[in-house]
């Protein structure tokens, strides 16, 4: 299946994830090429937002934090990209549950899975 394309921002790899406000992880694309991997799509109370990479820390007090690794020039910029990813997954979503499961078979993945993700990876 060929992945969605919303407001030029492409959705791939989503993995759902329940934990708190956590409901997955994902990589996004860029129309001018950028591939952003694992952004987290978040809700409550009926809110959505995406969660951009960071980086854990532990300082030497002890204390575990987190750094921002990308991030926009402002408010609005975040915003544009927040709703075209939110946007393309909503595309993604519907389409794959209108489409039948794929059959399965027994030959060996051309991709490696992905680690298993524990509460430790998660940041909050």
């Amino acid at each position: 299946m060929v992945n969605p394309v919303v407001n030029k921002v492409t959705i791939s790899d989503f993995k759902s994830f329940q934990k708190n406000t956590l409901r997955g992880f994902f990589t996004a694309t860029l129309a001018d090429g950028l591939i952003i991997h694992n952004l987290s799509l978040h809700e409550k109370n009926g809110g959505r937002w995406i969660g951009m990479v960071s980086e854990k820390f532990t300082d030497r007090e002890g204390k575990v934090g987190y750094k921002k690794l990308i991030e926009f020039t402002d408010r609005a910029a975040l915003d544009v990209f927040r709703d075209a990813c939110l946007d393309a997954i909503d595309v993604m979503k519907a389409a794959s549950s209108q489409s039948s499961p794929a059959p399965q078979t027994d030959a060996p993945s051309k991709r490696a899975e992905r680690p298993e993700i524990s509460d430790d990876d998660i940041p909050f």
